[in-house]
């Protein structure tokens, strides 16, 4: 969401694009943005998921050895 907050105020800027462009240009990044971000939290999940399931340790300790 700070994203979008932050990419709007950069669109408002744009002194070349009306108010429909600077719409569509704010409906266009939010939807990237949302995509980016929900890819990288799978990503990330996903990374530690298959660490786990390669590792011979116990998810206790796989969970504090990467708290660190």
């Amino acid at each position: 969401e700070a994203l979008e907050v932050i990419l709007s105020a950069h669109i408002e800027s744009f002194q070349d694009f009306d108010e429909e462009k600077k719409l569509e240009a704010s409906l266009v990044w939010s939807k990237l943005a949302q995509y980016v971000t929900k890819h990288i939290k799978r990503g990330y999940v996903e990374g530690l998921a298959k660490e786990y399931n390669t590792s011979d340790i116990s998810l206790i300790q796989f969970n504090k050895n990467n708290a660190k």
